[in-house]
């Protein structure tokens, strides 16, 4: 069986990754999530990045960021409709990712995304939605499980 090149462009990223060097949030964005998705072969046209806001007092305000890739790369046509899956980005500190996802998982009710993704830029959970069930975890792994040529 024949590895397809962008597969084993992401394996090689995969494989030389240190998450070591994730210090916040931003971090486990620009230098995780983004490469990743990448190397996965996402179009950047296809996300976007929405505020999630919370109300603090009387006034709202945005606190964290979501991003949403979309099924299509025609802004004009980004919508719920068709969103395909919501990533969050938290903390490289932060290992109680199971309480996360609970705080989390209404966000992707907002987005109607097929699948809702959680990362710690170790540790990846991705759950897909189901509109009559409750969401099921697809993938709980970590990066170094990842490293191994098989499973990624």
């Amino acid at each position: 069986m024949t590895i397809p090149e962008s597969i084993q462009k992401f394996i090689t990223w995969i494989q030389g990754f240190d998450h070591r060097i994730l210090q916040n949030e931003d971090d486990v964005k620009e230098k995780f999530i983004l490469p990743m998705l990448h190397y996965l072969c996402y179009p950047e046209r296809c996300r976007r990045e929405y505020p999630l806001t919370s109300k603090s007092g009387n006034y709202h305000r945005n606190t964290e960021f979501v991003q949403v890739y979309y099924k299509t790369n025609d802004i004009q046509q980004q919508n719920t409709n068709n969103s395909l899956m919501a990533i969050k980005a938290i903390a490289p500190n932060e290992t109680k990712l199971n309480e996360v996802v609970q705080q989390n998982k209404s966000y992707n009710d907002n987005f109607n995304a097929l699948f809702f993704v959680i990362t710690n830029g170790y540790d990846i959970k991705v759950f897909k939605r189901s509109h009559y069930y409750k969401e099921e975890s697809v993938f709980d792994l970590n990066i170094y499980i990842l490293k191994n040529n098989y499973i990624a």
